[in-house]
């Protein structure tokens, strides 16, 4: 990380990316969620937290989880969880059923936008693709 604000102690890439708002436990936050949710969430969480270098902060907008910026955000919506991943690679073919929305920065970089509603959203399939994402 290249800047961590004095005083919210939350790491950023850039000052300009910083909204000094204080993070949330993530417990708190998972437990403001709807059951299906919740679980959702912390199979995404539990994931995360498992690969080097990787951070995860819970704040009031939802959860981002990044190494040097924000890679994967969690944030509730009323009928779902809406999972973004930004990702160099593409999404598998098997996991494209599943996306909402796609947005394309640049030559390498993508954005997908899949909604989740309970645990079993987060298969096996999600779970390889958010692994390669994250590394």
């Amino acid at each position: 990380m290249a800047w961590t604000c004095p005083d919210c102690d939350r790491p950023f890439v850039t000052r300009r990316a910083h909204v000094c708002e204080p993070g949330l436990p993530v417990t708190y936050w998972l437990g403001e969620r709807p059951d299906g949710q919740r679980e959702a969430a912390a199979a995404i969480i539990e994931l995360a937290r498992g690969i080097a270098g990787i951070t995860v902060e819970a704040v009031s907008i939802g959860v981002l989880i990044k190494r040097h910026r924000s890679i994967v955000e969690l944030r509730p919506k009323t009928k779902w969880l809406q999972l973004s991943v930004i990702a160099r690679r593409p999404l598998p073919d098997s996991a494209r059923a599943r996306v909402a929305r796609v947005v394309h920065w640049g030559k390498d970089m993508t954005a997908y936008f899949v909604r989740l509603t309970a645990a079993p959203d987060v298969d096996r399939a999600m779970r390889v693709w958010l692994r390669e994402a994250l590394r």
